[in-house]
């Protein structure tokens, strides 16, 4: 179930920073935190190096660019923040 949660929102954060998706499409990860299936710390961890991944496997400089962005829009998911 927490790896069918992480995939299925992969690269939203990316998305959702080029102003292609709204930040809610991230709702099923801040779930798996309502359901206590992961704490917020591993859980931000996770989602950090996976995004990472993925921005870095593109173009390491555009990671380098907006790392800061990425992590601010965990702490939003995270937090239950989707108003942005």
């Amino acid at each position: 179930m927490i790896i069918y949660n992480l995939i299925l929102p992969h690269g939203m954060i990316g998305q959702y920073l080029r102003g292609e998706v709204p930040l809610s499409e991230n709702r099923v990860l801040y779930k798996l935190i309502e359901d206590k299936k992961i704490n917020k710390k591993e859980l931000s961890e996770i989602i950090y190096v996976l995004n990472y991944c993925i921005i870095a496997s593109v173009n390491k400089q555009i990671w380098k660019e907006i790392k800061e962005q990425v992590q601010d829009m965990i702490t939003l998911i995270l937090d239950g923040n989707f108003e942005n």
